[in-house]
């Protein structure tokens, strides 16, 4: 009905009605974009704090105004996932990256990468976790490099593990997560000092861990310092007394 209209008065006032409707037209997609984002951003909030029904309908929303939003089927996907409701997730996922385009694919990869390895699909995981980290426009490639290491270890790709880890780190030098794992790999490889001063970074960075303080213990082995091997057993004790590092340096021969 409004495109008659439009063409009826067009004969009369063509150049002024057409140009009314310009107008009209780059007022409403601007209103219209920020409103679909706002949904977005609220049901990203929603999420976040475990109220996914309120997360659900904003999404919901969201579709409503782009029916092909790609952030809108993502936080759907998610949503579902958070749910357990694993098939819908699975759809919702695959339609946020039909519709999206190629810088909006980064982060859909990674949630899709880390919703595979929570299903068991391990193998397929790792794919969306390197398309991700190999977008030198992802301003996250650090954190998609992280899980890339980690799903690698995951389905016996150690050639992968140290590369994906460095490089996460060189990406992103205060990067905590993949510092004590590295610093392993290096302890494992008989490079202990490296292994320290990792450790000695994270150190400044974060809180002792099960994992650090280990680590630590058994660093300070190696080079024969004593009381800072005891601090590390002590912490170990009094914070984490019920982890299966604990248990370890328990059993663990006594220098």
């Amino acid at each position: 009905m409004k495109l008659l209209c439009c063409r009826i008065i067009c004969i009369a006032v063509l150049s002024g009605f057409l140009s009314a409707c310009v107008t009209t037209t780059n007022r409403v997609a601007p209103r219209t974009d920020a409103a679909h984002d706002k949904r977005i951003e609220l049901g990203m909030k929603y999420l976040e704090v475990g109220k996914r029904d309120n997360a659900r309908y904003q999404f919901s929303q969201a579709l409503e105004m782009k029916k092909n939003s790609p952030r809108a089927y993502h936080g759907v996907a998610l949503v579902h996932q958070s749910n357990g409701e694993t098939k819908h997730a699975a759809e919702a996922f695959k339609k946020a990256m039909k519709f999206a385009q190629e810088n909006q694919k980064p982060p859909i990869y990674v949630s899709y990468g880390r919703f595979l390895m929570q299903t068991g699909e391990t193998k397929e995981a790792c794919d969306y976790f390197e398309k991700a980290a190999g977008n030198f426009d992802y301003t996250a490639r650090a954190e998609a490099l992280y899980l890339a290491g980690q799903c690698a270890r995951q389905t016996g790709n150690s050639a992968r593990v140290k590369p994906a880890l460095e490089h996460a780190l060189n990406l992103s030098p205060e990067f905590v997560s993949p510092m004590i794992e590295l610093a392993e790999i290096y302890y494992q490889e008989g490079e202990y000092a490296k292994s320290k001063r990792l450790l000695s970074r994270f150190e400044k960075l974060s809180k002792p861990t099960s994992a650090s303080l280990w680590l630590g213990i058994r660093i300070e082995r190696v080079f024969g310092n004593k009381d800072k091997e005891a601090s590390y057993a002590l912490a170990l004790k009094n914070l984490h007394p019920y982890s299966k590092e604990y248990l370890e340096y328990k059993n663990s021969p006594q220098p």
